[in-house]
């Protein structure tokens, strides 16, 4: 690997660093409805101005010992979970897209160099998307609701990269992409729009099924019942050790959208992977 491919894979990783302390704070002032392009970012203890040097992703946490530098009060580690997270996810999704569009193993000096002028754009979308989703997830998780000012946004996002992967990378005909874009909304969209019309909303929320929605757009049907397994399963050993503590019951309600989500990711990048295995067994 080039030292030159490795610079460009830490910066990957320090800009999704620097989208998850983003996201963090995006996500706080949506919900105190603040201004979350323009408003400076502040301790949501003591609510002091933070500086530059505040805001540096992962360092400045540590360096601080985890505490604000003003009123000394911890700050969540929540916040350098998601600042690590979003590295994590920028830089694996930069290693594993090529992958995922050519359906083979990539070594990451391969991936670096398959980084065509489409399959760039391509994958610059998806980290817009990968940002969004990342709000949702903290939102969701949170305070239990998918806002439509993510939702919808996301929805927009997973359509223009659907196009370019469909039309522009695999030179797909457009009725078929539209055959495949409307088979990609049964499994998650269909299946969870049933069942809130059935239940009137007290077994999924609304949010799921707008979701959903963009789901079928970043992945096709089989990817979507991939989705449905994994974070039933994913949902299913998160709550085993609230139920073994007695923190939850099984009437208790939890934020489903996380897993969704975290389903999502793991489908878009390694479906290809998981079906080839699949098929093999």
């Amino acid at each position: 690997m080039t030292a030159y491919a490795i610079f460009f894979y830490v910066l990957m990783f320090v800009l999704g660093s620097v989208m998850g302390s983003f996201v963090g704070a995006m996500t706080w002032r949506m919900k105190t409805n603040r201004d979350w392009v323009r408003g400076r970012s502040e301790c949501e203890r003591c609510h002091h101005k933070l500086a530059v040097i505040d805001l540096i992703p992962i360092f400045s946490y540590l360096t601080l010992g985890g505490r604000c530098r003003y009123c000394h009060k911890k700050i969540s580690r929540s916040a350098l979970a998601l600042e690590l997270a979003g590295g994590s996810a920028f830089l694996v999704s930069t290693m594993l897209f090529p992958s995922m569009v050519y359906q083979e193993w990539l070594d990451p000096l391969a991936s670096f160099q398959s980084l065509t002028p489409m399959l760039s754009l391509a994958m610059g979308l998806w980290l817009v998307c990968l940002v969004i989703v990342m709000a949702l997830f903290v939102y969701d998780l949170r305070w239990r609701l998918l806002p439509n000012k993510l939702v919808f946004p996301l929805i927009v996002i997973s359509l223009l990269l659907s196009a370019v992967m469909n039309l522009g990378l695999a030179h797909v005909s457009l009725m078929n992409w539209l055959i495949t874009l409307g088979l990609g909304m049964l499994p998650i969209t269909g299946v969870y729009g049933i069942l809130y019309l059935l239940s009137r909303g007290r077994w999924i929320g609304l949010g799921d099924v707008k979701l959903g929605i963009a789901i079928g757009l970043l992945i096709p049907w089989w990817g979507g019942v991939l989705v449905l397994f994994l974070s039933n399963l994913l949902a299913s050993l998160a709550s085993i050790p609230g139920l073994l503590k007695r923190r939850i019951s099984g009437a208790s309600e939890i934020p489903f959208g996380p897993f969704l989500l975290v389903a999502t990711y793991l489908v878009f990048l390694l479906g290809w992977a998981l079906k080839n295995i699949l098929l093999v067994l």
